[in-house]
């Protein structure tokens, strides 16, 4: 932050004291402004929300995993403790859709966030997690033995 200061403020005072000479320096100082504000955004988001989100060959990822091998795997095998975690999965796409974690707006995240949120649903919709069989009551007394 203290770098990002500095730089604006030396921007400023170059451009106070040679006006539009110079107007090539303004230009690429803005733009390093702009890439060091848009790092720190990010960083403070990660550190706010608890959810770092990345987008790297068409898979998102959060926290550094993909949510859908996690979508796969209740898929396989759709037990109770598959489905609270793809909740929580589910939860942070919430999240990112309603822009309160990770930066949804950069390299097509929003995108698959949506595309990833619809396809969970669908999977909570027709596929029922696998119960635990039920305990069964003793048939016999249990003090006549």
């Amino acid at each position: 932050v203290g770098l990002t200061g500095a730089i604006d403020e030396y921007r400023r005072f170059v451009w106070t004291n040679h006006g539009t000479q110079l107007r090539d320096f303004n230009a690429l100082t803005q733009g390093i402004l702009e890439k060091s504000m848009n790092k720190l955004g990010f960083a403070y988001e990660e550190m706010t929300g608890g959810i770092r989100v990345a987008y790297n060959k068409g898979r998102l990822w959060i926290n550094d995993i993909d949510p859908k091998v996690v979508l796969a795997l209740f898929l396989s095998n759709p037990t109770l403790e598959r489905r609270q975690y793809l909740k929580s999965i589910q939860t942070k796409l919430a999240l990112i859709l309603e822009g309160r974690a990770g930066n949804g707006h950069s390299h097509g995240i929003l995108e698959e966030a949506k595309r990833l949120f619809v396809q969970i649903s669908k999977a909570f919709e027709n596929t029922p997690a696998a119960n635990p069989p039920p305990l069964l009551a003793a048939a016999y007394d249990m003090g006549s033995s």
